[in-house]
């Protein structure tokens, strides 16, 4: 199943607030929310509280403690997970350039991993054995993942391409010579500088050291996405390619749609019945 974009515009793409071809899903680009985000994989949060809890029964058998990240599906604060990231507006960048801000990712997750590599050799060396152990447990090894969709021309798409162009020259004022040529973001130069060139790196989470030429510059280049269009235009692109997905395939889809389904209430089931044994 795909789609190729790379003669799409700006008119073929929909406005906020537009459904899905099944109704499921409202385009927002606020959000990111993309007609198959329901068909990719069970919720992820829900996947990893019940790998979290099976880890921890199993390090706990040999006198270990596994921090369990919870997840309440039943709150009205759970909303459904979305795949599209939009770009930071001025105003994020002028409060954290390109460093994460407190509402990117669950700083558990963080304090976990903190605690887990500070523990000694045989706590990872359990902790190894237990990861092996949980991994081939059935309600981890048969997780549906991907879209099974494939969307082309994405980077070959004229539209987007020009408002590539526009954010380039939106941005030369500054004299960065590596700015990005595919897509909008931090030159490789300065993310380099600034030690925010690596996933785990602390300065991603390090607002002390956010310096006020960082700031000036993630400004510049939010504003910059908003004037060309950039990020609105891909986000938009991606939408009109799944939606069409979507309409073309499905029943191939509720059926998946079903499968997740199932697979999220095997995690709630155990989850419900060993998370008290912690």
């Amino acid at each position: 199943m795909s789609v190729d974009v790379t003669s799409m515009t700006a008119e073929d793409v929909p406005a906020d607030g537009t459904a899905s071809a099944n109704g499921l899903i409202v385009m927002s680009y606020e959000t990111g929310a993309l007609p198959l985000d329901p068909y990719v994989q069970p919720d992820v949060r829900l996947q990893g509280y019940a790998h979290d809890v099976a880890m921890a029964l199993c390090m706990k058998t040999e006198g270990y403690h596994y921090p369990v990240i919870e997840f309440d599906w039943n709150s009205p604060d759970a909303t459904p997970s979305t795949r599209y990231r939009r770009a930071r507006t001025p105003e994020e960048a002028q409060l954290y350039g390109y460093r994460l801000s407190p509402s990117d990712g669950d700083p558990r997750v963080r304090e976990a991993g903190d605690y887990i590599s500070s523990q000694p050799a045989a706590y990872q060396t359990q902790l190894g054995a237990c990861a092996d152990s949980v991994s081939e447990m059935d309600m981890f090894s048969t997780v549906v993942v991907g879209t099974n969709a494939e969307i082309a021309g994405i980077e070959e798409n004229r539209p987007l391409r020009d408002a590539m162009q526009q954010w380039r020259d939106c941005m030369m004022p500054l004299g960065i010579p590596d700015l990005p040529e595919d897509h909008p973001g931090l030159a490789p130069s300065l993310a380099s500088t600034w030690e925010l060139n690596l996933p785990d790196s602390n300065a991603l989470i390090d607002l002390t050291s956010l310096t006020s030429e960082e700031v000036t510059i993630a400004v510049q280049d939010a504003q910059c996405n908003a004037s060309s269009g950039y990020d609105r235009l891909r986000y938009g692109l991606y939408w009109a390619a799944e939606d069409q997905i979507l309409a073309e395939n499905g029943p191939e889809y509720a059926a998946r749609r079903e499968q997740i389904a199932a697979q999220e209430q095997v995690f709630k089931d155990y989850i419900l019945e060993h998370r008290d044994e912690l």
